[in-house]
């Protein structure tokens, strides 16, 4: 090609395109190594991860609830009195007396007041040795409640209750189904009546309010409470309870 006038233009000629015109070679274009948007875990492993995973509902912990309030327990108060280091002296002592751990290993429910380890050293080695095998036996019934009692109840028991009197540990029993107060008997009463059939007063002091109620069983503080269990409730209590002997 010639241009006209005093400047002369390099003539360009474009090479013969063999693929096509606008086609482009894939060859030295490698895979995506990371994308400028991440996608979610959702969407890059279904499987993986699930609908649980799934935004905006990953903040949740869907397993809470169901791991404390649905989550089937197969302990019944008796091993979790022998398998928590906490309270281990006093699970231990049900060893020396079979039947009692034979009768809090049935359906129940029960409520078993577990006094902690530092409790159980107010007992000296020499003074539950002199006990007599009955004697034993009162002292470990002594602890059991007939019922499925919760902090709530006994609070209720004592006239100084958080919901009204006729509440029935609403709460444990949803667990199980539908509520029906007809089905779970009257409200506690104090004194309850311990399972060695000896009168344990209730106490409360303080409310929830102020953030300093205490409830205390037999005079013994409530440390650590509604610890469920297969067949009842398991409470942690600072003291021992002692029984009338004769």
């Amino acid at each position: 090609l010639k241009a006209s006038g005093p400047h002369r233009a390099r003539a360009r000629i474009a090479p013969a395109d063999p693929v096509g015109i606008g086609a482009m070679s894939r060859k030295h274009i490698t895979p995506v190594l990371f994308h400028k948007n991440r996608l979610p875990k959702e969407h890059r492993s279904p499987i993986v991860y699930g609908w649980l995973h799934n935004t905006p509902y990953s903040r949740y912990n869907h397993f809470a609830y169901f791991w404390s309030e649905k989550r089937p327990i197969r302990k019944t108060v008796v091993n979790h009195a022998q398998r928590v280091k906490q309270i281990r002296t006093f699970g231990m002592r049900f060893d020396e007396s079979p039947g009692v751990m034979q009768d809090l290993s049935t359906e129940g429910p029960f409520t078993l007041f577990c006094p902690t380890n530092e409790a159980m050293d107010m007992i000296k080695e020499s003074a539950w040795d002199k006990l007599w095998d009955e004697e034993k036996v009162r002292f470990l019934r002594h602890h059991a409640v007939k019922g499925r009692w919760g902090i709530e109840d006994l609070a209720a028991a004592a006239g100084k209750p958080t919901f009204p009197v006729d509440y029935v540990d609403v709460k444990s029993v949803e667990r199980a189904g539908p509520y029906n107060k007809a089905d779970y008997g009257p409200p506690l009463t104090a004194p309850m009546n311990s399972m060695a059939d000896q009168p344990i007063p209730i106490d409360v002091t303080g409310t929830l309010e102020d953030m300093n109620r205490e409830v205390r069983v037999g005079g013994a503080l409530v440390k650590k409470a509604n610890i469920r269990c297969w067949n009842g409730y398991v409470h942690l209590i600072d003291r021992p309870l002692i029984p009338r002997w004769r």
